[in-house]
């Protein structure tokens, strides 16, 4: 005997169910997902270390971030995944196969903009991965993943906006240079901004940071796109002073620091103004053939006679300095 009491009930539950699963997979469906460095990935298990909140999209309700790291890692504070669970429903998913340290930070850069921020190794203690990324929930970017130890983010230019500092670093980071007695470096603090979805580096404000925290700075070296500074150095055969030290002894250090103006030149002779503008050039080790320029700077610690190839070292300040001071000698 057939129950269609039984019979309607099986049906109804199974309608209702299957509109639950139908609802949940549209749910799902619907969400967003996005999936970042998927074939940068250990292999092996991941597992849950940590849970993070932060309102990420603005709208006044905590977002998740959880930290997953592979289960075989045993160093304290690495993690190599990130899954983020806005509460709209999207879901970003980022890999690494390396491990990222420390933990994720969401920083707004500019007063509309918020980017999340990861430190990592490159590879064991080598210099460390910057990975930054735009999570807008629509169009989520990655904005710079590259070797790059942050520093600190400030507003320099006063704009309301924070400029990244930090240090990139190259194969080769010291070396002699030139007309340079002491070793300098080519790893200066970077000076980059957040524009168009990157990171792009300001070399103005680079170059007015590093000369206001450094005891010197260059511009850029060669073709490579390297830049450098003079620094300290804490001994070097039996010598204990910094390089710039021997700035010192000059007598118009500023102009290889910075641009002159023209009220600095008022009030020098012709023969001051030759020597500051020749000062340039004997900073940077050149060889002169005028007598008396060869022994007036021969007296000088700092000098160190290199060659007649030097215009190429000249920073931007100096060959300006060079040719504002050039002319004050002409009229003179």
């Amino acid at each position: 005997m057939v129950n269609y009491k039984q019979d309607t009930m099986r049906i109804a539950f199974g309608l209702i169910l299957g509109l639950i699963l139908l609802s949940c997979n549209e749910t799902e469906n619907d969400s967003k997902i996005y999936k970042f460095f998927e074939g940068e990935v250990f292999k092996g298990d991941f597992i849950l270390t940590e849970t993070l909140t932060d309102d990420l999209n603005g709208n006044q309700i905590p977002d998740t971030i959880f930290l997953f790291r592979e289960r075989e890692w045993n160093d304290p504070g690495d993690f190599q995944k990130i899954v983020i669970h806005f509460d709209s429903g999207t879901k970003m998913y980022f890999y690494n196969l390396g491990d990222w340290i420390g933990k994720p930070e969401f920083i707004k850069v500019t007063p509309e903009k918020g980017l999340l921020i990861i430190d990592g190794y490159t590879y064991a203690s080598s210099p460390q991965l910057f990975t930054v990324i735009d999570i807008d929930e629509n169009e989520p970017k990655i904005v710079f993943k590259d070797g790059f130890d942050l520093f600190e983010l400030r507003d320099l230019n006063g704009d309301g906006n924070l400029e990244f500092i930090g240090r990139k670093y190259y194969s080769e980071s010291i070396k002699e240079l030139d007309s340079i007695f002491y070793k300098t470096t080519y790893s200066p603090y970077f000076v980059m901004q957040y524009n168009d979805n990157q990171l792009i580096v300001n070399e103005e404000l680079m170059e007015q940071y590093n000369l206001e925290n450094y005891v010197g700075y260059f511009g850029k070296y060669d073709r490579h796109d390297r830049y450098m500074i003079a620094s300290p150095l804490y001994k070097y055969g039996d010598l204990y002073e910094p390089y710039f030290m021997n700035m010192k002894g000059r007598l118009w250090p500023e102009t290889s620091k910075r641009l002159l103006k023209v009220e600095d030149l008022f009030g020098y002779s012709k023969e001051e103004l030759r020597l500051m503008r020749n000062e340039i050039f004997a900073f940077h080790g050149y060889t002169f053939d005028s007598a008396d320029l060869r022994e007036y700077f021969e007296t000088k610690e700092w000098y160190q006679p290199i060659g007649k190839e030097v215009t190429e070292n000249l920073n931007k300040f100096e060959k300006q300095n060079i040719e504002l001071i050039l002319e004050f000698e002409k009229n003179n």
